[in-house]
């Protein structure tokens, strides 16, 4: 999980809707090639604002290695205290979309699992 704050800041103005934090190319293809199988941030996008150099490159390396993106994710305190969660997503799924809201779900691993 990318985790820079924007999410605390939800809102509609000019700053939340067009200037979040995002993953450059190259960022999201060093993930890539760790073998990451998904990302997840609390900004509008893992791409950012401002025509295609921006907000492309990076959906395009992490979508073209199968990696699961989630965006605009709402991650609460008790998530960063540095245990262990499990995190799973319920999409809504949109026939011809590529990508649609979902539902994001994390709980605390247990001692033995």
């Amino acid at each position: 999980m990318l985790v820079t704050g924007w999410g605390e800041r939800r809102g509609i103005t000019e700053e939340y809707l067009k200037r979040w934090p995002y993953l450059g190319g190259l960022a999201a293809e060093a993930l890539v090639e760790r073998g990451v199988a998904g990302v997840g941030i609390d900004a509008l996008s893992i791409g950012g604002w401002g025509g295609p150099e921006k907000g492309e490159p990076s959906h395009h390396a992490l979508l073209r290695a199968n990696v699961l993106i989630i965006e605009e994710l709402r991650i609460p305190e008790a998530v960063l205290t540095g245990e262990r969660f499990f995190l799973t997503a319920f999409p809504v799924l949109l026939e011809g979309c590529g990508g649609a809201w979902t539902r994001a779900v994390a709980w605390p691993l247990s001692d033995d699992g």
